[in-house]
């Protein structure tokens, strides 16, 4: 399970608890250093494939929150952030969710969903 949490070092960062199946009991946190950084990370949503991690961010070179997505593999650490251009506007963007063919993506823009596909 990935979440925000403010038990971090620099606010709100992002964190991941596992199990090993659905009865065992939740790991301690660990935070995802990959994603974190000084700013504030928020929102994570694991793409079904389990390979995409989205998020918003207020990172530096950001005029707003904006959509970020991080691809790795299941068994490895996530790559360097990457803002998601095409989605970017200077309104803040929140809450990424995909649909299972991650065909779609929904979105929160200055109080209203929107949606994109590809």
């Amino acid at each position: 399970m990935v979440f925000e949490s403010t038990a971090g070092a620099n606010g709100r960062d992002l964190f991941v608890a596992r199990r090993s199946d659905r009865s065992a009991p939740w790991t301690s946190i660990t935070p995802i250093a990959e994603a974190n950084t000084t700013a504030m990370e928020a929102s994570p949503y694991m793409s079904p494939d389990k390979l995409t991690l989205y998020f918003d961010s207020d990172r530096s070179g950001s005029a707003a929150f904006d959509l970020v997505a991080r691809r790795g593999t299941i068994d490895e650490t996530f790559g360097t952030p990457a803002r998601l251009t095409e989605l970017d506007t200077t309104q803040d963007e929140f809450d990424p969710q995909l649909t299972i063919d991650q065909r779609t993506i929904v979105f929160s823009r200055g109080g209203d969903l929107f949606w994109a596909q590809r």
